[in-house]
């Protein structure tokens, strides 16, 4: 739900701006666990769930080596809803063993399924991959049109930078905004791949998470309009996802 605003949100800002959108969903390291769920799947499978505050699922099937009845999913969603919710992520895998201890009630068939959760806790709760490759782009056509980019060398470097999704994603991932715009122009910014362009930014966020949203663009460009429009979108995605 929540990517999938922020994605809309990116492409309408490329339009508006006439730069190109860029966004990254918000990063999850410190993301707050809300509920879990085990859902039952065949007698050998279960489909683990994690809704995390802010409105972002996580699903993982997990394969086990005995079959669980109901009863004992029950019992062990109830435990970890009991122990974990409420954690951030991190508190969870660095802690998950010492607080699942003797978190069942002795039922038969517990304790093995506890265990196989309690061993895969760094898989079912690490959501740090999404992190890396959650970048969202707008359309670079937009700037074809540009007169920065009538030069094909700027336009081919520009498009390169949109295949590398893992600087953008952490380049976003680093700026500090503390409550407003962050503008960076040319050798402002920390990768010599963005020294010939402009990022402008804006933080904004769902429930504990927080995430980015602006626009890459030449380093001559219509600064005012350009801030108020970002501004302006990161705020309305911060209202739209808590309403």
């Amino acid at each position: 739900v929540v990517e999938r605003l922020v994605m809309k949100a990116t492409r309408a800002l490329s339009f508006v701006s006439n730069e190109l959108g860029v966004a990254i969903a918000p990063r999850l390291e410190d993301a707050v666990l809300e509920k879990v769920e085990l859902i039952q799947v065949s007698s050998s499978r279960v489909l683990f769930v994690a809704t995390i505050r802010g409105g972002v699922v996580h699903t993982v099937y997990v394969d086990l080596p005995i079959e669980v009845p109901q009863e004992t999913l029950v019992t062990v969603t109830v435990a970890m809803n009991e122990r974990l919710a409420g954690l951030t992520l991190q508190e969870i895998r660095r802690t998950l063993p010492e607080r699942m201890r003797d978190s069942h009630s002795g039922e038969l068939g517990a304790t093995e399924f506890m265990n196989i959760f309690v061993q895969s806790g760094a898989k079912l709760f690490d959501l740090q991959e999404l992190d890396r490759t959650s970048i969202l782009l707008g359309h670079t056509s937009v700037l074809a049109s540009q007169p920065e980019f009538e030069e094909r060398d700027q336009l081919t470097s520009l498009i390169e930078l949109t295949e590398r999704r893992d600087l953008l994603a952490e380049t976003m991932g680093k700026r500090e905004h503390r409550g407003r715009v962050m503008i960076t122009i040319g050798g402002e910014n920390d990768r010599n791949e963005l020294a010939d362009f402009t990022l402008v930014t804006s933080e904004y966020r769902s429930g504990s998470l927080k995430g980015v949203i602006g626009v890459i663009g030449p380093t001559r460009m219509p600064y005012e309009k350009v801030v108020t429009i970002v501004d302006y979108t990161s705020t309305l995605i911060t209202q739209m996802l808590q309403s």
